[in-house]
């Protein structure tokens, strides 16, 4: 992910001219509600091997 950031960077210092500061500004709304909406979701979802095994086993 490291190596990505100078090529992200380089993207963006050609696009900054091409773009107006309203269209950044809803680019940067649309990502921080992606990243909320993502962050949510995954929230919960990974369980570890000690969480399963101090599960009761409920069966009857």
């Amino acid at each position: 992910m490291i190596r990505l950031a100078p090529v992200a960077l380089l993207a963006l210092a050609v696009l900054v001219p091409l773009c107006t500061g309203t269209v950044w500004g809803n680019l940067l709304i649309v990502l921080i509600a992606c990243g909320i909406f993502f962050g949510t979701v995954s929230l919960g979802n990974s369980e570890t091997t000690e969480d399963l095994q101090a599960l009761p086993d409920n069966k009857s």
